[in-house]
């Protein structure tokens, strides 16, 4: 699990693509897996993405993602609106290995896993006729 920040503060959690089983992508070499998330107040709005990294282990590496998005929107005082939007992310992600720093938690499961990216909500999926 993970702290997530995109503009909303939330929560992220990737597991393999096939629930019990990693997939790898035969031609490039990379890593399939599902990310799930909950981000702003309350934990209101909820995503999933395929997210897809050229490698499990490399300290420095790539990823891009695209998925669905429920997202709950406060109109008026009261009152909100929900929204069903593709979206996209693609970014860095770097990963430290801590026991191999100055550091040397006792208490620490070693890797540090950190990620920069860019998230862009998309088309929305409503039908037509109703809200945006």
């Amino acid at each position: 699990m993970s702290f997530r920040a995109d503009g909303d503060l939330g929560v992220s959690l990737p597991f393999p693509l096939l629930i019990f089983k990693n997939v790898q992508v035969g031609l490039s070499g990379g890593w399939l897996v599902n990310r799930i998330y909950l981000k702003d107040k309350d934990l209101r709005n909820f995503g999933w993405m395929v997210h897809y990294t050229g490698s499990a282990s490399r300290w420095v590496d790539g990823y891009v993602a695209a998925g669905w998005e429920y997202d709950v929107v406060d109109t008026d005082p009261g009152h909100t609106r929900a929204r069903n939007l593709f979206v996209t992310e693609n970014g860095i992600k770097l990963r430290v290995n801590i026991h191999h720093t100055p550091m040397k938690p006792r208490h620490f499961p070693g890797l540090l896993i950190s990620s920069c990216g860019v998230t862009s909500p998309g088309q929305s999926l409503n039908r037509k006729g109703s809200p945006p």
